[in-house]
């Protein structure tokens, strides 16, 4: 029901984006849209670190096993 409708992470329009593309969009957000930033607004090793692991991860989705999603799936609260 969002509009504009999020992206499939797992699409070549999202994995053609540069590492640093994705982590700064993953740190600032996307205005107007249902893109929260997940930074604090202040640079910190442990928090780049964490944003560069959802980076990695997005990295990761194409390619994601049935096992891992099952994984996923059994850890979300909803």
């Amino acid at each position: 029901g969002l509009y504009p409708k999020p992206p499939d992470l797992r699409a070549g329009a999202t994995q053609r984006l540069t590492d640093g593309e994705l982590f700064w969009i993953i740190d600032n957000g996307v205005r107007f849209t249902g893109m929260p930033a997940f930074g604090t607004g202040e640079s910190t090793p442990a928090g780049d670190a964490q944003l560069w692991q959802l980076v990695q991860f997005v990295r990761h989705l194409p390619t994601l096993r049935p096992d891992e999603l099952g994984q996923m799936e059994g850890m979300n609260p909803l």
